[in-house]
């Protein structure tokens, strides 16, 4: 008896282990797909592979562009976006109806935390006399990392209020600090200030997915902090009137 139920179980054993090797593989990349298509592997190999595997591709228009210039062809390109609009789907059920953003994280959307920023001016008067910078103002979020962490090419999807855009979010690099993150808010020059956070802005592109709903297409980010300042009235070149980013960490 004990013999039989040995075997049984190095039998179970035997076809458990290549079922969990199969989960833990890694998603299919752009790169992957690249690397495919110079290897000579024709379109319908490579769609197949898609379909039957987990991806995590960028689909914003740079990226397409890239892939297409590498040899891609469209019905791959298609098939890629697909993916990522069922992968989407599919993790998330239905997209949030709750105003806020949301990054995509072991196949679920989390909703990334809002801090507060604290403001504080820095710069000399000597440098006001000689005609320099003569200072600058920093956003300061408390804690030198974002409790949400996420992986370079993850997806973002942002609720939005009725009347808001995309295009009036800001996204931020934040640097990091002993004891918090910062970016660049606004520089005062001698006969001028300007607004804004300039260098510590990141662009995007975005795409809709439903009323109120969009898809956020970043490049892929480089390890780091990063942060989502939400608009002000209709124009959210100041973010000191807001008073809050909502922050995520790059792994």
């Amino acid at each position: 008896m004990r013999a039989t139920l040995l075997i049984l179980l190095l039998l179970f054993a035997s076809l458990e282990i290549p079922t969990c090797r199969a989960q833990n593989k890694p998603p299919l990349t752009n790169e992957d797909i690249i690397e495919m298509t110079k290897g000579g592997l024709g379109d319908g190999i490579i769609t197949t592979a898609i379909e039957t595997n987990k991806t995590q591709f960028d689909t914003n228009p740079q990226a397409l562009i890239k892939l297409k210039n590498s040899g891609v062809s469209d019905s791959v390109l298609s098939a890629m976006q697909k993916s990522n609009a069922n992968s989407l789907s599919t993790s998330s059920a239905s997209y949030p109806s709750e105003s806020g953003i949301y990054a995509e994280k072991d196949g679920q959307l989390a909703e990334l935390g809002a801090e507060p920023v604290n403001y504080r001016t820095g710069g000399t008067a000597e440098k006001f006399l000689t005609g320099m910078d003569k200072g600058h103002t920093n956003g300061v979020v408390n804690g030198a990392h974002s409790e949400l962490h996420v992986s370079p090419r993850s997806r973002f999807v942002l609720v939005t209020f009725e009347g808001i855009t995309p295009s009036e979010y800001l996204l931020v690099k934040l640097e990091e600090k002993k004891n918090s993150r910062e970016f660049r808010e606004e520089t005062v020059h001698m006969f001028s200030k300007s607004s804004g956070p300039g260098q510590s802005a990141i662009q995007f592109s975005f795409h809709r997915l439903a009323p109120r709903t969009y898809q956020i297409d970043i490049e892929s980010l480089a390890p780091g902090e990063y942060g989502f300042l939400p608009p002000v009235g209709l124009d959210n070149k100041n973010a000191q009137a807001n008073g809050r980013i909502f922050t995520f960490s790059v792994e």
